[in-house]
């Protein structure tokens, strides 16, 4: 099933104040030991886990949220969540999941087999009235993680059975994924498959109370929850579009935890008593994008020129100010199959007029640059990367006219499938394999959303097909090298940094482990002294 983008956020945008289940006074709360506040630098472009793309709406569905498979605390480990285990018949093509009885939707609704089966229609039945890539603004993973499912049944209440074309290593990483939440069938029935974006309902520690657009979302701790119970009874998600407000308003004691860390904001916490600072190994990249399919930018010369121009080291050091180090895969260093030989690209600007040359450019050209300000966890420089690049470039003769855009409106534009040019890139890892980077990003399948390149390489695409197949872990790491090596020949992108995971925090705050998936996960743990 190919997975479809449209413009999300005009119907979002019609309603100023989004209200879930309970009501809550519309000026903000003041923070308590009940209450936390993360502070946050772009909204959330909906609330329909399986509808979005977006690390600033998996941080608030995170929270509402159950997958059938959840990561182990701080991992990627996969390990029991709404299923307590499954088994694997049929050359690994069926997956049997037992599921966790005595759980309900924040509505009430049961969750049951009946209720998996009901939300995974609702994905991969296009006749079904509520199907979600039916709907405007989707940018989903539903083709990423079921593309190759073909049946799904209810065994009994308890037993779901999933069967797949052929054998999908990553399945059950995938379905730990935030993407891969569990909606109720009754709040879908109620809103509709657009309603469901700003009134979700799933089975997770905390419930959708409030949506005031541009400002705040609010959860409350969900009393029914199966699990150990959230210690602090409501999170509010601010939007802070400025770093140092965020970490302003954490000296202040106004919100408890900056989610998007900026490199400035980070050197300024060094030291500060009153913060902490956690920071893990990110499975993260970072770079400029380029659209493979107009010219110059179709000329691979061209693109390891624009590489070759780049001081990657110098980014490293003087933009990310310690927080990166420089790509020299399309895999980050912690994912399993990262190839640490591939040599990547040594700053070398005379070699790049020289391959500029040779591509007919000897004078350069002019191309735009599309950017946008806010952080982000794979780039805590921002929009200071493009500046930073345009000034290596200009060295080399090429102009990037660079266009600052607002960070939702710059989704909707790269990932239409008609923008041409270059624009600011970077992936944060979903599930902790190499698939969710190598064939999210540059699988011709995933063209627009995931692919905003538009690369077309069938030996990449076999390769990439092969290893999804594969379930032998050192085939698969084989068949991952394979791929990394035709990236880097084909240069989609002007290879950034691998950044580290970020976060401050207060030092009233207790419990809070990151993960590399950068989502809210296990927020019931947390508590404020």
């Amino acid at each position: 099933m190919k997975r479809q983008q449209a413009m999300l956020g005009i119907s979002l945008a019609a309603a100023l104040v989004l209200a879930g289940q309970g009501a809550l006074p519309h000026e903000r709360a003041v923070a308590s030991a009940s209450t936390l506040t993360i502070a946050m630098a772009s909204d959330a472009v909906g609330l329909d886990p399986q509808a979005v793309e977006d690390n600033s709406a998996g941080f608030v569905t995170s929270t509402i949220f159950d997958q059938l498979l959840e990561y182990k605390p701080g991992t990627t480990n996969v390990g029991p969540g709404l299923a307590t285990g499954y088994t694997l018949s049929n050359s690994g093509k069926t997956y049997t999941f037992t599921l966790r009885q005595g759980v309900k939707f924040q509505d009430g609704t049961p969750f049951n087999a009946q209720a998996v089966v009901q939300d995974l229609d609702r994905e991969l039945n296009p006749h079904n009235k509520y199907y979600v890539l039916n709907e405007p603004g989707v940018a989903s993973f539903i083709s990423f993680t079921y593309g190759l499912v073909t049946s799904y049944k209810a065994v009994n209440a308890n037993t779901v059975r999933i069967t797949l074309s052929r054998a999908f290593a990553p399945f059950p990483a995938s379905l730990a994924m935030v993407w891969s939440s569990i909606m109720s069938p009754a709040a879908v029935r109620k809103y509709g498959a657009l309603g469901v974006l700003q009134h979700p309902v799933g089975t997770g520690p905390y419930r959708f109370v409030e949506w005031v657009k541009g400002d705040h979302i609010t959860v409350d701790a969900n009393p029914s929850y199966w699990g150990p119970k959230p210690h602090i009874q409501r999170i509010v998600f601010q939007i802070v579009p400025e770093g140092s407000v965020r970490v302003l308003k954490l000296q202040r004691g106004e919100a408890q935890i900056d989610a998007d860390v900026t490199t400035r904001d980070y050197q300024s916490a060094l030291g500060n008593a009153h913060i902490k600072i956690l920071t893990q190994p990110g499975q993260t990249l970072n770079g400029i994008g380029m659209t493979v399919d107009v010219k110059p930018l179709n000329d691979p010369r061209v693109r390891q020129a624009l590489n070759y121009a780049v001081d990657r080291q110098a980014l490293a050091k003087f933009l990310f100010k310690g927080l990166g180090t420089p790509m020299n895969s399309y895999l980050p260093p912690p994912v399993p199959g990262y190839d640490a030989s591939l040599p990547g690209y040594n700053y070398n600007p005379i070699k790049a007029k020289q391959l500029l040359a040779a591509a007919g450019y000897p004078h350069g050209f002019s191309i735009t640059l599309l950017a946008y300000q806010n952080p982000r966890g794979y780039n805590p420089a921002g929009g200071d990367l493009a500046v930073a690049v345009q000034q290596e470039l200009k060295a080399v003769g090429v102009t990037a006219n660079i266009q600052l855009m607002d960070f939702i409106a710059f989704l909707h534009k790269t990932r239409s499938g008609s923008y041409h040019g270059m624009y600011m890139t970077g992936w944060s890892g979903d599930n902790g394999d190499p698939d969710d980077f190598l064939y999210e990003l540059f699988s011709s399948q995933q063209i627009p959303v995931g692919n905003t390149d538009h690369l077309r390489d069938t030996h990449l695409d076999s390769i990439l097909i092969q290893a999804r197949q594969e379930t032998d872990q050192g085939k698969r790491m084989q068949l991952y090298r394979q791929a990394q090596q035709i990236l880097n020949a084909d240069a989609p992108w002007i290879m950034g940094t691998y950044t580290s995971q970020v976060r401050l925090t207060t030092a009233n705050v207790h419990g809070f482990m990151l993960n590399p998936a950068q989502m809210f996960f296990n927020m019931n743990n947390v508590t404020l002294s």
